[in-house]
């Protein structure tokens, strides 16, 4: 094996030109600088995503509590 595409028997030939169409394209991706831009900019918009769904949470929390309180508060006038 070269380092450059994997070796497979005749009878896996599909399964070793995907295979290797797969290393190729990750290679290239880690080489390619935009890729680095990618990844980071992929990190970045799973924190904003994670950081979104606690503060909707929160909220919802905060809002169940306030209507909670609301109802108990009308239902004993």
């Amino acid at each position: 094996m070269d380092g450059r595409f994997v070796s497979f028997e005749s009878r896996d030939w599909i399964g070793a030109q995907i295979m290797n169409a797969v290393v190729r394209g990750t290679t290239r991706f880690l080489k390619d600088e935009r890729g680095a831009s990618m990844l980071e900019y992929s990190i970045l918009l799973g924190i904003m995503l994670i950081l979104c769904l606690l503060i909707v949470n929160a909220v919802g929390d905060w809002a169940e509590k306030q209507w909670t309180a609301l109802n108990n508060e009308v239902n004993s006038s």
